[in-house]
């Protein structure tokens, strides 16, 4: 079958988190909370490398309905997602950890 948009994308991001190393260009590191480091950006999208050190994390989110992908390109994460229903506290929901390599959506 042809691969959908989200998973070009998803192959795209797997070959470039093997192959490649200029992404440490833009890896900067903050001591009081993770860092969003802006590589480019225009009407269609924005490409952020984010640090994390040990023990930093991020604010639960959503992305208001943008698509995100993210890969692992040094160290590991782990990613929790959670469940928003109107009028009901937030419930957890799975979490994964993620390798080099690895990309998530």
């Amino acid at each position: 079958p042809e691969p959908t948009g989200r998973t070009k994308v998803a192959g795209l991001l797997a070959s470039y988190a093997a192959e490649s190393q200029d992404w440490r260009d833009f890896a900067r590191f903050r001591e009081e909370c993770y860092a969003r480091n802006l590589v480019s950006a225009c009407g269609l999208f924005e490409l952020l490398v984010i640090c994390w050190q040990p023990g930093q994390v991020s604010p639960i989110h959503d992305h208001q309905g943008q698509r995100c992908w993210m890969a692992v390109l040094d160290g590991g994460m782990r990613e929790t997602q959670f469940h928003a229903t109107p009028g009901q506290p937030l419930r957890e929901g799975r979490t994964s950890v993620l390798h080099p390599g690895q990309v998530a959506y």
